[in-house]
This record gives structure tokens, C-alpha cells and sequence, in this order.
């Protein structure tokens, strides 16, 4: 096994607080990404490339890359309407949905 869980075990994955500070330097910028990704400023990338826990240049490219690609697909898919809403007669529930009359599963 390689990567981040053999050098840190499962237990990152429990939270950011968990994950190593590397990583949980890279919260502030996918929240950027997340809600605001023009707002995003070169000091944000260079807090990120300076310090003790610095990503490379090609680290962080790379990071944020996957960053904007996972929410540019989950933005696609909710704006197709592939989210199932709670309330919606095909929607998710945690037991057995009474059905709307006049519509069917």
C-alpha cells in the first residue's frame, strides 16, 4: 500500500482535523473553489507554497486541479437535475415513502 494512507493510516479520512497539516492547508482554498472560485488571489496560493508544510508548485497544480474538476462535475450533475430531493415522490428517504396519488415510481 502507498500514498497517504500508508504514511497516515485510515484515520484522515475521520475529518480535515484529522488529515495531515499539509492537507488541511488546501481547506481554504477548495472552500474558495467551492463558493467562490474567482475570488481566489495569488497570497492564497502563496501561503500554500511557503512554510514548513509547502506544497511544490506541481503539487499544488495538481491538487487544485482535482479540486476544480470535482466541482465543476458535481455543479454539472445538479444542474441537470440528477439529485434526488427528499421530498420528490422517487427521492431518497430513510423508510418506505407513502406514493402520491397520480404519480408513480
Amino acid at each position: 500500500s502507498s500514498g497517504i494512507n500508508a504514511e497516515y493510516g485510515p484515520d484522515w479520512l475521520n475529518g480535515v482535523d484529522r488529515a495531515p497539516v499539509k492537507y488541511q492547508r488546501l481547506n481554504k482554498v477548495n472552500n474558495i473553489l467551492c463558493h467562490k472560485a474567482w475570488s481566489l488571489t495569488h497570497t492564497d496560493i502563496e501561503e500554500l507554497t511557503t512554510g514548513p508544510d509547502r506544497w511544490t508548485r506541481t503539487e499544488l497544480t495538481h491538487a487544485i486541479t482535482i479540486m476544480c474538476h470535482t466541482h465543476a462535475l458535481t455543479t454539472f450533475v445538479l444542474g441537470c437535475g440528477l439529485n434526488s430531493e427528499i421530498d420528490s415522490c422517487a427521492g431518497h428517504s430513510y423508510g418506505v415513502s407513502p406514493q402520491v396519488e397520480g404519480e408513480e415510481y
